[in-house]
This record gives structure tokens, sequence and C-alpha cells, in this order.
């Protein structure tokens, strides 16, 4: 991965930024040689201490830094191989090269999630990405949900959510390129992936068909505008929507399958799961591809919870016991400033295991504080939990026993998103999120849509491989389903303990 720092910025913020869950059993306190991984470009010298730390890991100093010590100056490439798995966990590969005749293009990627949004600046030429920036999606002012917005714009009309979402992409567009010392000019190509509501915002198309039966789109995209139409800066940049696959299975989930399923042709069954507020999900299965929809609700992207964020820097990803005390880890090793999605399973499992949650869901201490970190969470945030992962183990396990496929007989389940980025699979199966069955084969795999988004922002054939997918993937709908009702009601109950 080509990734652009300055002024020494730990190559463990650029990753973690990016999308990648680094491990950082230390918390990035630069005392356990943890994160050992392959880096090489514009970086600063390793200290004596550093090189001892990775020696004593049983690695060369002069193939391996730690990513929490290494400094960036410039442009660096971390290498993510296979055999560095114990660092990192979200690696898709390389990016295509880059189809366009420009020596000086720049390009935008954009994940647009009904909570979150995503957004990396490229340098066409070499792949570098230049800046990475997260956001919540401004629309949450109008619902935490595609129901609740489009009923909004219903009422009053679709320009308040599209102006807003438009807005908030540029200033992190802007954003962007102030931190590459860029100029907008030489923006070439924008791609933005999303569910097919967001789209329609984006678009300024009313989304009402998508919120009544038969639950029909005004479009399903895969096409290239003018970019000034939406951003009107960029006058001389296309814009291009990947293809949606349905109503309700967007291009986010197209664009994810197309960023894991090269490495992983012929290596099926695999279940991939966007845990997102609309909880898609696809099954690749004797080379058919069989997706499903869920209202999961935002409570995995920490909105709606008392204390929750964003999976970003400060934010509590797990908690735990150790010698009576509660402890927790934060992403980037922060200081905690709130609970992310992950963070949220965690502390349920932790206050599963101490009693002071019950298996129905009753808080009994509430609040539940995480030891000295000062956060709390409270019954309502558990209930948020209960109810989103009852949606997501609901929907996996209806979409794997229409296929007729038995949660073991799952060669990966992959995980996406903010939340699959810092997913522990024993913690997500104690809950009942995931089948215990295929705990061994969870895996966390970033933000798909986000590498999908930049796949075809890179390469025209990227594009029609996603076209290609949404023609041919099969979706199931289960909002009428009597098995997901039915399987939704068995999944409300926490695990014992």
């Amino acid at each position: 991965m080509k990734l652009y720092g300055r002024n020494g910025e730990k190559l463990s913020d650029l990753l973690i930024s990016s999308g990648c869950n680094i491990i950082q059993p230390c918390g990035g306190r630069g005392a356990c040689g943890g994160c050992a991984i392959r880096a090489s470009g514009e970086i600063g010298e390793a200290s004596e201490a550093e090189k001892a730390l990775i020696a004593g890991k049983g690695k060369s100093p002069n193939e391996f830094r730690l990513a929490c010590m290494c400094k960036v100056y410039g442009q660096v490439e971390a290498i993510l191989l296979e055999s560095d798995a114990e660092a990192l966990s979200s690696s898709f590969g390389k990016l295509p090269e880059y189809d366009g005749s420009s020596s000086s293009a720049l390009g935008i990627a954009v994940d647009l999630g009904t909570t979150t949004i995503a957004l990396q600046l490229f340098d066409m030429r070499n792949g570098i990405l230049l800046s990475t920036q997260t956001s919540l999606n401004p629309q949450t002012a109008y619902g935490s949900d595609v129901l609740s917005r489009i009923a909004h714009s219903d009422e009053r009309g679709p320009e308040a959510l599209c102006l807003a979402v438009r807005d908030e992409i540029w200033k992190m567009a802007e954003k962007a390129i102030s931190f590459a010392k860029a100029d907008a000019s030489r923006i070439e190509r924008l791609c933005i992936a999303g569910n097919t509501t967001m789209l329609h915002f984006l678009l300024g198309l009313d989304p009402h068909g998508i919120g009544v039966a038969p639950f029909t789109a005004q479009s399903l995209f895969g096409e290239s505008i003018r970019a000034d139409s939406i951003f009107p800066k960029l006058s001389s940049a296309e814009l291009y929507l990947p293809n949606c696959i349905s109503a309700y299975i967007g291009a986010d989930i197209a664009c994810g399958i197309a960023a894991i399923s090269t490495e992983r042709a012929g290596k099926g069954p695999w279940l991939l799961i966007d845990a997102g507020t609309n909880g898609e999900m696809a099954l690749m299965m004797d080379g058919k591809i069989t997706c499903a929809a869920t209202a999961a609700g935002p409570a995995f992207e920490g909105a709606q919870i008392s204390m929750g964020m964003i999976a970003k820097k400060g934010a509590v990803y797990q908690a735990y016991e150790e010698n009576g005390e509660i402890l927790v880890k934060t992403i980037g090793g922060a200081q905690a400033l709130g609970v992310c999605g992950t963070g949220l399973v965690s502390a349920a499992k932790l206050a599963l295991e101490t009693h002071a949650l019950e298996d129905s869901g009753y808080l009994k201490e509430d609040p539940f504080v995480l030891g000295g970190s000062g956060i709390s969470l409270t019954g309502r945030d558990f209930r948020q939990l209960q109810l989103a992962k009852s949606a997501i183990a609901a929907g996996m396990e209806s979409l794997l026993r229409i296929s007729g496929c038995e949660p073991s007989e799952l060669n990966e389940m992959l995980f996406a998103g903010g939340f699959g980025n810092f997913l522990n699979p024993d913690e997500s199966a104690r809950i009942g999120l995931i089948p215990k069955a295929a705990r061994l084969k969870a895996k966390a795999v970033g933000n798909t849509s986000l590498f999908g988004a930049a796949m075809a922002l890179f390469s025209r054939k990227a594009r029609q491989d996603i076209a290609a997918i949404a023609k041919t993937a099969v979706e199931v709908k289960l909002s009428s389903n009597p098995l997901f009702t039915e399987l939704y009601m068995d999944h409300m109950m926490f695990e014992e303990f």
C-alpha cells in the first residue's frame, strides 16, 4: 500500500486512517514490537530501541519497521504481505493501473454511507494514497436510517438531504487537497459508491419508490456524469457512480464484492457482511452471488449510542478485565473519546461475563462504566446493540439457509466497513452476532466499498467488472420472509454466560 504523510506522522496512524486494522498490543506506545511491518520510502531512521524491539520479535531490523515508531515525511510504501498477517488484516492487493493519459491527475474515491462517509485522495500516476478523510453523514439530522430520510424527503423534498451530503463531501475533499498541498484543478476523476438511497440523494433524485412496495429505484446507476453538476469547482472532472444491484443492495456491496473477489476466485463459499446501518451481505457459492439486506440501525457505527463515535482515533474498540480491573484499548492508542461499534460489542461481552448484563438485555448496573477511561454505556445502548446484532445474525442465517450452506462450510466470513476493521471474532460469537461454527472463519477486511470505488476510479475495466457483478447477483428479500422474522426473534437474546 502506497501512502503519503508529512511532518513526521506515525505510519500506524496513516495505516489506520486508510482502513487498515493494525494490531498494536501495547496501544502504540512502542513497548511491545507487535506492529512490525515492511516499509520503505521517505521515512525517518529507526532508533536503537525500535531495532531492539524488532529483533526481539525474531525479525530483521534491516527489513522491518514498527508502525507505531516509524515516522513518515513523504511517500511511503507499506508492503502488506500474507506473512505480516499478525500485524495487518486489511489488504486487498494492488489497485489497478491508471488507464488515463494525464501525467498529473488526482482522483477521489468516496464511500457514501448512511451514517459515515469516507474519502480518499490519490495520485493517479503512481497509485499513492495522499489523504484519507472520514466524517459523519450530516443527513443523520433527518433520520438515522434510509426509511426515515425517505419519509422526510416525501414531506419536504430531497433538496436539503442532497445539499447536506454534497457540501460534506466537498468539505472533506478540500481538507484532503489541502493536506496534500495539491490543487483541485488536477482532479480528473471521482468515484462515489454508496447504497441506492444515498446515491439518489446525492444526485437529487426522488427516492420515494425505494421506501414503498414493490421497492423500485429511479436509477441503479453505473454511469459517468460531469463532476461540476455536483461539485461546481470541478469543471473538468468526471464523476462515476458504480452500479447498484437493487433498491436495497447498493453500489457499496457491488464494489465490495469486486474488491475481494479477485483474490478469492475458486475459494468459496465465502460470505461478505457490511454491518453498517443497512446490513448488506453477499454469499459467493458455486460461482453464484446471492445478496440480502436488513435494517440493522446505526449502532455498529457508533451512532445513537450515548458515548458512541465512528471508528477513528480515540475510539474504544475493546474492553476487558485484568486483575479485577476494567481496561480499554483505543484506536491509535489515544485517550478514550468514545466507543465505536466493536467497542460496544466488546463491552457487551464483558458486561455479560461479569453478570452486569443479563442475556435478556437488561442492564443491572446502569450505566456500565469502562474502568477509568471516562466511558460508560447505558441500558439503552445495549438495547440498540441487541436490535442490530439480531438483524445481522438473522440475515446471515437466513441467507445461508436459503442458499443451502451451513456456517461450518464457509471458507471465510468477511466483515467490511468501519465495524469490521476492529472485529473480534471471539467476542462477536460470544454475544451471538456470528455463528460459533464460523468463528474461526471470521476476518476483518476493512472498507471494501471504498477500495472497490478506488478500483473503479483507476480502471474502466474494474467498472465493467462491477457492472457484471450487479447484473448477475441475485437478491433474497428478507423483509417479507417468514424465516427471517422467526430468526430475528430467536437471535434477540444475548448468549448466556
